[in-house]
């Protein structure tokens, strides 16, 4: 066992002792439950972003490109 996880699991006993009794109990499998919930999270996060960039990628792109343009056109330059 590596020295983190010695670690992690002390304070994580210190923390449960001070929990009453069916508490402790409640709390047992979060730690794994955490993990599942935080994963799902982040790949609906993903997905919507992709998504997202699909729907209006290309409205974003001319929009930069626009911005492009005039922020060339005020400098008065744009390569060359």
């Amino acid at each position: 066992m590596s020295e983190l996880r010695w670690w992690m699991d002390c304070v994580w006993l210190m923390v449960a002792a001070r929990l009453p009794a069916g508490r402790r109990l409640a709390t047992a499998g979060l730690a794994g439950q955490s993990l599942v919930e935080y994963a799902l999270v982040i790949g609906v996060i993903a997905l919507l972003a992709i998504a997202g960039l699909t729907a209006f990628g290309n409205g974003i792109s001319q929009l930069f490109s626009s911005i492009l343009s005039r922020v060339t056109g005020a400098v008065g330059g744009g390569g060359g």
